[in-house]
């Protein structure tokens, strides 16, 4: 629903849960392609719409998982449990994320 803009009305930062219109707020070389940040656009920002709109926590499973080639669809985050909107995409193998980052099956 996030990502086809169905979610209802407006969260907490004043603007529409959802993808449609966000930017990419980073892209770095050989290594990712950053964003869902819709709340700020810089990647300061993001708001999940689960967990009533606070960070959640990392998923098991999908810390198991690697980010061992380009194309990896991950959630970006601050640190351990802190996840919101933001994700990232993977544009070599990147094992630092290993283990740090929910990797999407």
């Amino acid at each position: 629903r996030l990502c086809r803009g169905q979610e209802p009305g407006l969260g907490a930062c004043g603007k529409p849960l959802a993808y449609v219109n966000s930017n990419v707020h980073r892209v770095q070389s050989g290594f990712v392609i950053q964003g869902g940040d819709f709340a700020m656009g810089n990647g300061s920002g993001g708001e999940p719409v689960i967990n009533g709109g606070k960070k959640f926590k990392d998923e098991r499973p999908g810390l198991a998982l690697k980010h061992d080639k380009a194309g990896v669809l991950s959630m970006g985050n601050s640190g351990k449990n802190s996840n919101s909107s933001q994700f990232f995409i993977t544009l070599a193998a990147t094992p630092v994320c290993d283990g740090k980052h929910t990797v999407f099956e």
